[in-house]
């Protein structure tokens, strides 16, 4: 059986993809495992990012103030979709400001 494995990074359009001969689903979730691991040792971040309740905060905190109280270290602590959503809001609200 074959199986992909897809892990995306930080940046927009950033992944690695991966094509494997398994015999098993165990066998593809183990190497899948593996793979992200590997990933997550490179300098592209990869994890299950903040939990619901602090990223919710943080989204509250940044649509009110404009900026994130330790920013940086919950930025890294993100998971890649939930940075790409503060980037893209980042650029949204950079436009809107240069409107008025």
């Amino acid at each position: 059986m074959k199986a992909q494995y897809q892990i995306v990074g930080a940046q927009q359009y950033e992944y690695i993809m991966i094509e494997d001969d398994v015999l098993t689903q165990e066998e593809a979730v183990e190497k899948y495992n593996s793979l992200k691991e590997a990933f997550r040792g490179s300098n592209l971040p990869v994890g299950d990012g903040l939990d619901p309740k602090e990223y919710n905060r943080c989204v509250e905190e940044y649509l009110t103030t404009g900026s994130l109280i330790d920013g940086t270290n919950l930025y890294e602590k993100m998971s890649p979709s939930q940075q790409e959503w503060f980037q893209i809001t980042k650029r949204g609200l950079k436009r809107i400001k240069a409107k008025e």
